[in-house]
């Protein structure tokens, strides 16, 4: 899968999420020609559930 489509799938699951206010990508996926993991923060607005980060890891990994 090429990059600019994993980046358009992150973006599509990040934008349903209302508690999400902005994410960014860093590490190598952003700068190396090969990669082999996705480095992405997350900062969120409110409270969230406690499995919050682990619910939002799934919907990313089932997308990409």
């Amino acid at each position: 899968m090429e990059k600019e489509e994993i980046v358009r799938k992150i973006v599509e699951v990040l934008k349903n999420e209302e508690k999400v206010a902005f994410a960014y990508l860093f590490g190598s996926f952003l700068f190396g020609k090969y990669f082999n993991d996705i480095d992405l923060a997350v900062y969120v607005v409110g409270k969230v559930d406690t499995n919050f980060e682990e619910k939002l890891a799934l919907k990313l990994e089932k997308e990409i």
